[in-house]
């Protein structure tokens, strides 16, 4: 088939078009600006749990202290700070005999943060003990009675 002058011209300008789209498409693009914005929040401390793993028995007017054993227990998901563990006395199950018949060595502790989820401070370590003090009268109201304690962390 023979090209002619007309189709040449024709050929040539199909050609021409078809590589300055080509040519316009590779260069072609959009600039654009954007922002944006989010958010993020803090969780809180959740309440340290404690446990006592010691049984005590044998509290006797004058008699030894006995060890307080304890455990303190972390369930945040995040590590939280104690400083400080007071244990009191808080009565007894007859109304008779009542916490001043009974003194607590509180335990000592080094401050500093439990892991989250760990358990710490086993008070083998702490020196926490109780006894019964001897108040110099009749004290048979507190026999075979069973004292209550409460742990207080900060």
């Amino acid at each position: 088939m023979r090209v002619t002058g007309k189709r040449r011209v024709a050929l040539v300008a199909a050609a021409t078009a078809i590589v300055l789209v080509g040519a316009g498409t590779a260069y072609a693009y959009w600039t654009t600006t954007g922002s944006g914005s989010g958010s993020a929040s803090t969780g809180t401390s959740v309440p340290v749990t404690v446990a006592q793993d010691s049984t005590v028995a044998g509290l006797y007017p004058d008699g030894p202290d006995v060890p307080l054993d304890f455990t303190i227990t972390n369930p945040n998901p995040g590590s939280q700070f104690i400083s400080s563990v007071t244990i009191a006395v808080t009565g007894t199950s007859s109304a008779s005999c009542t916490a001043a018949n009974f003194a607590v060595s509180q335990p000592t502790i080094t401050a500093g943060n439990i892991a989250a989820g760990a358990t710490s401070y086993a008070s083998a370590t702490t020196g926490a003990a109780i006894h019964m003090i001897d108040t110099g009268a009749n004290q048979d109201a507190c026999k075979s009675v069973t004292v209550n304690l409460s742990y207080s962390v900060s």
